[in-house]
């Protein structure tokens, strides 16, 4: 039914709710709560110079919210818990830009916000799902589409004998020069055999 004033949700339910969709703060028929990257409003933020520019950067890359979320998912075992993961937030494309950003530090922001996760997870406490923050959205820069930058920049390939070996070369992340690229963003390294074409 819709009103001048817009959705009327006269008999509606709740499915998800953040934040406070825990019992106690949680709407009627609300089931559980779902976490978010909430990057600080200008608070808590510390300057970082890359080869973009300085910017103020969130200090804790949104960890603080995570850990908070799961910290209520911990003590709320019968909700329905979905938390999050991203690789990085950016709302400067955003109509609504709060100029807030968290660095994506080649890569590990995405791999540090699985890792609190699993440490959740370690403990034997539930969760129903992970989900891409902020519901994989271009324009607040959480998409992975389009990849993530863990900033190799080459790769040296040498064969001698029968022995192949291979060196990766870092960049600095583009944000935030004391951050570098590293190994644990590869998940692996795919080797081909071929035979070469015969030289004339």
């Amino acid at each position: 039914m819709l009103l001048d004033a817009g959705i009327s949700y006269l008999n509606s339910r709740f499915v998800m709710y953040e934040p406070n969709g825990f019992p106690g703060n949680d709407p009627g028929n609300t089931i559980g709560e779902y976490g978010w990257v909430n990057p600080a409003d200008g608070a808590g933020t510390i300057p970082t110079t890359g080869s973009q520019g300085t910017f103020a950067g969130e200090s804790d890359f949104g960890f603080n919210g995570l850990d908070g979320f799961l910290t209520k998912a911990k003590a709320n075992q019968g909700s329905t818990i979905v938390s999050e993961a991203f690789k990085g937030f950016d709302d400067n494309l955003a109509s609504w830009s709060g100029n807030r950003i968290i660095d994506q530090q080649c890569g590990l922001t995405w791999l540090q916000s699985f890792s609190h996760n699993a440490s959740y997870l370690q403990l034997g406490d539930a969760m129903d799902f992970v989900m891409v923050d902020t519901w994989d959205d271009y324009e607040e820069g959480t998409e992975i589409e389009t990849g993530i930058d863990n900033c190799l920049v080459s790769l040296d390939v040498s064969l001698s004998g029968h022995t192949l070996t291979w060196t990766p070369t870092w960049g600095l992340d583009p944000m935030n020069n004391t951050v570098s690229g590293s190994e644990a963003t590869v998940y692996e390294y795919a080797i081909y055999l071929g035979s070469r074409a015969a030289q004339i």
